[in-house]
């Protein structure tokens, strides 16, 4: 047993958090799970019916693929804005209380991936243009 405990120490790798597997083909599961990725799941019309916080989740943890892309597409229909500063995505609450050209200022709902995967509102909050992501 001790030899055994020995083997098996922790190492500092474990407490990484584990990336999420995408498999493209087939996966080799018992058969009473999916063998395959889900027909149409490729298309923007499945990315359609999903809820705003799975659209997060897939853009934030397939990064470079083409889901990422799907749901960006599909976030920014639903009025969110991608800021490039923060790495986040925000809508506007309500109508700014100010618009210039560089940035307008007002209060905003952001998904707050880092710390609590929720939506928060932050108010009085300045959204600069430069930091937009087309």
């Amino acid at each position: 047993m001790l030899e055994t405990s020995f083997n098996t120490i922790p190492d500092l790798l474990d407490v990484e958090p584990p990336a999420v597997p995408y498999f493209r083909e087939r996966i080799v599961t018992s058969s009473h799970y999916p063998q395959y990725p889900l027909p149409n799941s490729r298309t923007p019309e499945f990315f359609n019916n999903l809820d705003p916080e799975t659209l997060f989740f897939i853009f934030y943890y397939m990064d470079g693929t083409y889901e990422q892309y799907l749901c960006s597409k599909q976030l920014k229909g639903l009025n969110w804005r991608f800021h490039k500063r923060y790495n986040t995505w925000f809508q506007r609450k309500f109508q700014p209380d100010e618009v210039k050209d560089d940035h307008e200022t007002g209060t905003y709902t952001f998904f707050d991936y880092e710390r609590n995967w929720r939506q928060e509102t932050k108010s009085n909050f300045q959204f600069y243009y430069v930091y937009l992501e087309e």
